[in-house]
């Protein structure tokens, strides 16, 4: 067995934004892989040849932290604007471009342009970061209302990452159908926690930091997000919001096995160690496989994190990241019942997923 004795800083995850780090002394372990995990189906995505663009425009919806980039580190600005806007009981930020952060990258990684390559209409929506569910869904609607009135859309095809995928749920089961000028047809969710995540009990539950956060809407020191993605909320938010029969849901989840280095390392051994149930267990670093399910579940990625599947692979390679650890030193030591997967698939492109996600919609008429 090969072990390293990790003193590690817990980043506390929301897509990408650092809120509060804590310090952890731990040790490397190499994890055994349950039984029965490589069973689970797996999504193939090929090259589309014969691609049959949707009729009608795609919204691509952002998950926590983002915007039409992804915060990474904010700034002092943004910083002290959150902290002002906590005192006020206001949400952080609105649907106007955000301060710069420090260090911020595109969310959707060349995704849209190769959709609109293959003849896709895609249009990239812009939320509050850090707001509530409803906060973000009643901005979403504003967005998609402009973007229709302005290119005389009726109907839309929402496709949402990560919490992106709870406020598209509430503009489609709270907002009232007259305050929308849209159809919406479909909504495909990507790695969504419909059924909450472990992570955000633990960190807020555990590390008792339920205290100085809400999930009602109002602002505390942390955003009212954050009290939103539990467990226990998302089962109050499932029975309170319920499916529109005239919309078409579909989800995909993801799994990968980590190594020590990588960025959710630590969310995704809490995640691994929560639960005795392997769809509870197979995650991506923030969500598992069962919480990613919703409507028609049409596959599960292997080998893809969090970030992955809004192509961030490409985007650490360009980036040279991967190769900061490359060497022999951080390589895991194995037997033959540990993990000798590399944490991300070299040959996943996220890219002909995304163009995958569009050609089925287009087959199916929408």
């Amino acid at each position: 067995m090969h072990r390293r004795l990790l003193t590690t800083r817990v980043i506390i995850p929301t897509s990408g934004i650092v809120v509060a780090t804590a310090i952890y002394n731990t040790e490397e372990e190499e994890i055994v892989k349950p039984e029965g995990w490589d069973k689970i189906k797996t999504l193939k995505i090929t090259k589309q040849t014969n691609f049959h663009p949707p009729q009608n425009p795609i919204i691509l919806c952002h998950g926590l932290s983002g915007f039409s980039s992804l915060q990474i580190i904010p700034s002092f600005q943004q910083i002290k604007l959150l902290i002002t806007n906590t005192i006020n009981k206001s949400t952080s930020l609105t649907d106007k471009e955000p301060l710069h952060a420090i260090l911020s990258v595109d969310y959707w990684h060349g995704i849209k342009q190769k959709l609109e390559s293959n003849g896709c209409k895609v249009y990239i929506a812009k939320v509050a970061p850090y707001g509530s569910i409803a906060q973000r869904a009643n901005l979403l609607n504003k967005y998609i209302n402009h973007i229709c009135e302005e290119n005389n859309f009726e109907k839309v095809n929402l496709v949402a990452h990560s919490m992106g995928g709870l406020d598209c749920r509430y503009l489609i089961s709270a907002i009232p159908k007259e305050k929308k000028k849209y159809t919406v047809c479909s909504l495909t969710t990507i790695s969504t926690p419909h059924h909450g995540s472990v992570v955000a009990d633990y960190f807020l539950y555990k590390l008792n930091l339920d205290r100085f956060v809400s999930d009602d809407g109002t602002v505390r020191i942390i955003p009212p997000a954050f009290g939103q993605l539990t467990t226990n909320y998302l089962t109050k938010f499932n029975e309170k919001y319920q499916k529109d029969d005239d919309v078409n849901y579909y989800s995909y989840g993801a799994y990968f096995w980590p190594n020590w280095y990588n960025f959710f390392y630590l969310t995704w051994k809490i995640i691994f160690n929560s639960s005795n149930n392997l769809e509870d267990r197979m995650n991506d670093g923030l969500v598992s496989i069962r919480s990613s399910k919703y409507g028609e579940y049409l596959g599960t990625l292997k080998n893809a994190d969090h970030l992955t599947l809004i192509n961030w692979l490409d985007l650490s390679k360009k980036m040279k990241m991967d190769s900061w650890f490359s060497n022999e030193d951080v390589l895991q030591t194995t037997s033959s019942n540990k993990i000798v997967d590399k944490d991300n698939a070299d040959d996943l492109d996220i890219l002909d997923f995304y163009v995958k996600i569009c050609d089925d919609l287009g087959k199916r008429g929408l």
